[in-house]
This record gives structure tokens, C-alpha cells and sequence, in this order.
């Protein structure tokens, strides 16, 4: 996600939230979007472990007067990446040439992880791959990565893009982005 138009996005609680956030810590894209159809099913599918805050429920203004209604639910503290979304209301017929491709997350318990995983995605095991101290759960159309590291968290995004990836890689609440030609 970022924002392209800060007068637009301050038109609403969420919007001013990341509007404070690019003023905070510059442009650029600063965060990335799970969506499912039941927040509340996977909120109680997280493990104990898994902190999160919400959901929190609010609403975006459109051009037309209408507004899309959503709840998000954050991992670890409010507006941090990634978060999950569940839209309330019919959404916009926009185009979207940009979509993940994966995510790469560190874990302590590589095993108990991957269950917690499949459980919240509803990914059956003839989805997951496994290789050595990492685990490969195919989504719809990306994959998540798993990896028995220290510390425990997100660290990495792919996002496909017209010709090319842009990678967000994280360490110590600090974001590193690259473009990738695609190949």
C-alpha cells in the first residue's frame, strides 16, 4: 500500500493514520494487505503467541460519495506490517496490475508453525513442501515461506508488478526496498 493523494486519504481516521506515517518515515510503500472473508475466524484460529490488535473497524471515502467499510486486524502493534483486512461493502471495480508473489516469515518451531499456518489459510498438506529448516505453503496464486530463524517475524515481501518485483525486506523495524527485473 501507499498513498497517492494525502489530502484524499486524510479524508478519513484510517487515511490520516498513514498520512502521519509518510510524514513520520517518507514515501514509498509502507505496508502489505492480507484479505480474507472471515477476520473473526482467523483471529481465533491465531495462536496465543501471534499478538495482534483489532480488528478495528473504519471506513474510505470514495470519489463518488460512497465509502468502502472494512475491518483490519493488525500482527503486533497498530498499523505494522502485515495486517488482515475483511471488506464490509462492495468494493470498486478498479484494475490492479500489481499483486504478492510471497512472504517470507522467520519462526522458532518450524512444525508447530507450519500447522498454525495451514490451520489459518485452510492450505492442505499436499500444498506444503518442505525442505531442511524452511517450509513452502502454496496460496491461490503466491506462497508463503516459512524459515527456522531468529528472531521470529515477517522478513521479506515479493510484490509482482508489470515487469518487475519489488522486494521489501525487514530487520530491527527498519524496511529495505529493491526493484528485481523479472526474468
Amino acid at each position: 500500500m501507499a498513498v497517492s493523494d494525502p489530502e484524499q486519504a486524510g479524508l478519513s481516521p484510517f487515511g490520516k493514520k498513514f498520512v502521519q506515517y509518510l510524514d513520520e518515515r517518507g514515501s514509498g510503500i509502507f505496508s502489505a494487505t492480507l484479505c480474507t472473508r472471515d477476520l473473526a475466524g482467523l483471529q481465533e484460529n491465531l495462536p496465543e503467541t501471534v499478538k495482534n490488535c483489532g480488528p478495528i473497524s473504519t471506513w474510505v471515502p470514495q470519489p463518488d460519495g460512497s465509502k468502502i467499510q472494512f475491518s483490519s486486524l493488525f500482527f503486533g502493534q497498530y498499523h505494522l506490517m502485515p495486517w488482515v483486512i475483511e471488506y464490509h461493502s462492495e468494493l470498486p471495480d478498479v484494475a490492479i496490475d500489481m499483486r504478492l508473489r510471497s512472504a517470507t516469515i522467520q519462526v522458532s518451531d518450524l512444525t508447530a508453525a507450519v500447522g498454525r499456518y495451514r490451520t489459518v489459510y485452510g492450505i492442505p498438506e499436499s500444498r506444503v513442501q518442505r525442505t531442511g529448516g524452511a517450509a513452502r505453503l502454496e496460496l491461490e496464486n503466491s506462497f508463503l515461506e516459512l524459515k527456522e530463524a531468529d528472531p521470529e517475524g515477517l522478513s521479506t515481501v515479493e510484490i509482482e508488478a508489470p515487469g518487475r518485483i519489488i522486494r521489501l525486506a525487514f530487520d530491527n523495524n527498519s524496511v529495505e526496498f529493491a526493484e528485481l527485473s523479472i526474468p
